[in-house]
C-alpha cells in the first residue's frame, strides 16, 4: 500500500489525467441513471393514478396519445349495456395548431365519469372537485406542459381552436401528463362537440362494477363488438405494462452508452498503468533484486489502480448528482415541461461504483502482470 500512494504522489499529473478520464466515463451513467430511474418512478406512479379503467377500447396501432385512429361514437350505447360495465368515459384526441408554429392535444371526456371513478394527478387541487367545477362552468383542464409552455395558470384563460375561431375558456386546473410534448387541452365532451363538432371517438375507458368477474366482461364486450377486428380491448395491467415497456425501450440506448463510457475509463487506466510500468521497469528490477517479490509488485500496481478508481468514483458520483440536478430541473422542464421527482438512487450509484472500481482493477491487472513477470536480472541489465 506504501509504496502504490508513493508511487502515485509522483507521478500526480499522468495519474490526474487517468482519474479525470474515469470520472468522466462515470458521471455520464450516474447522471443519466439518476435521471432515468426516478423518470421510470414517476411514470409509473402517474400511471397507477391516472390509468383507472379497467379496460380500454382503441382502435388497433393507435398511439398511446390517442390523437390517432377514431371510432364511431354509436360504441357508447353497446359498450355501456355490456352486463358489468357501470359507466364508459370517451376519449378524444386531435391535433391543433397554436398560431405560433407549434401543435397541442385538444381532447375530450366525460368529466362527470372521470370525477367519479378516475383520479387525474393534478398539481394543486382535488381532482374530483376540479372536474365536477370544470363540467359546470365550461372550462378545461391543461397538463403541466401546456401551463409551462403558454403560461396558463388556473383561472385564466386560454385560446382554443375551433372551427369557428378561436374561443377563450377559462382554466380550471392543471394536471400531470407524460403523453404529449406540446401540451394537452381537455374540455368535457358535451362542450368538446359543441365547440369543434368532432363526434369520433379516440379511445374509451371501461369501469366494471364491484364485483364484476373482469375476464366475463371482456368476453361480453367482444361478443358486443362481432367483426370488429379493427379495434384493441387492452386490460388496466395490460396497458400499463405497455407503457412501461415502450419507456424502458425508450431509454435502452442509454445502458449501451453507459457501458461504452466505463470501457473507455477502463483504458484510461489501462495507459495510464502500462506507461508507468514501463517508466519503472528499473524502479522494480532494483525491488525485485532487494527481495521484493511477485506478489507484492503486483498488489503494488492494483493497488495504484484500485485508489484511482476509487478517487474517480467519489469525483464521477458527485459530478454525476449535479449533471443528474441539470437534467431534472433545468433541461427537462424547458425541453418537455415534465416535472420528474427526485429519488437519491443509492442503489444505481453503489451498482455502477462497483462495476467501475472492477473495471479499474482489471484494466490494471494487465500492468501489474506485465511488472511482475519482469526478471530483475533484465530490468537492471542497463544498469
Amino acid at each position: 500500500a506504501g509504496l502504490a500512494l508513493l508511487s502515485l504522489r509522483r507521478g500526480v499529473r499522468r495519474n490526474a489525467v487517468a482519474a479525470s478520464a474515469m470520472m468522466v466515463g462515470l458521471a455520464m451513467p450516474v447522471s443519466v441513471s439518476t435521471m432515468i430511474r426516478p423518470f421510470r418512478a414517476t411514470v409509473e406512479a402517474w400511471i397507477g393514478q391516472s390509468v383507472r379503467a379497467d379496460f380500454v377500447l382503441s382502435p388497433a396501432g393507435r398511439s398511446l396519445t390517442g390523437a390517432d385512429g377514431r371510432m364511431p361514437a354509436d360504441l357508447l350505447p353497446v359498450l355501456a349495456a355490456v352486463p358489468g360495465v357501470a359507466a364508459v368515459d370517451p376519449f378524444r384526441g386531435i391535433r391543433v395548431e397554436d398560431g405560433r408554429g407549434g401543435r397541442f392535444l385538444l381532447a375530450s371526456g366525460d368529466f362527470a365519469v372521470q370525477a367519479r371513478y378516475g383520479r387525474l394527478l393534478m398539481v394543486r387541487g382535488e381532482a374530483g372537485e376540479i372536474l365536477r367545477a370544470a363540467r359546470e362552468a365550461g372550462a378545461v383542464l391543461v397538463s403541466e406542459t401546456f401551463a409551462l409552455r403558454y403560461g396558463a395558470r388556473v383561472g385564466e384563460r386560454v385560446a382554443v381552436p375551433t372551427p369557428r375561431g378561436p374561443v377563450g375558456l377559462a382554466v380550471a386546473g392543471i394536471f400531470h401528463d407524460y403523453t404529449t410534448e406540446g401540451g394537452l387541452v381537455v374540455m368535457d365532451r358535451t362542450l368538446f362537440t359543441r365547440l369543434v363538432g368532432d363526434p369520433f371517438l379516440s379511445s374509451v375507458g371501461i369501469y366494471l362494477t364491484p364485483g364484476a368477474e373482469p375476464e366475463a366482461v371482456r368476453r361480453g364486450i367482444l361478443e358486443a363488438l362481432p367483426g370488429r377486428g379493427d379495434l384493441l380491448l387492452l386490460a388496466n395491467r395490460t396497458l400499463k405494462a405497455r407503457v412501461l415497456e415502450i419507456f424502458d425501450q425508450t431509454f435502452a440506448i442509454t445502458y449501451a452508452l453507459e457501458l461504452i463510457a466505463l470501457v473507455v475509463a477502463g483504458l484510461a487506466i489501462l495507459n495510464t498503468q502500462m506507461a508507468a510500468v514501463l517508466e519503472r521497469q528499473r524502479e522494480m528490477g532494483i525491488l525485485r533484486a532487494v527481495g521484493c517479490s511477485r506478489r507484492q509488485l503486483l498488489a503494488t500496481v492494483l493497488g495504484e489502480a484500485g485508489v484511482l478508481g476509487l478517487a474517480a468514483n467519489l469525483l464521477g458520483a458527485a459530478v454525476g448528482l449535479a449533471l443528474s440536478g441539470i437534467l431534472i430541473y433545468v433541461i427537462n422542464l424547458q425541453s418537455f415541461g415534465w416535472s420528474i421527482q427526485f429519488h437519491f438512487p443509492t442503489r444505481e450509484i453503489l451498482q455502477v461504483s462497483a462495476l467501475a472500481l472492477a473495471t479499474a482493477l482489471g484494466a490494471g491487472a494487465v500492468p501489474a502482470l506485465l511488472a511482475a513477470a519482469v526478471p530483475p536480472v533484465e530490468a537492471l541489465r542497463h544498469e
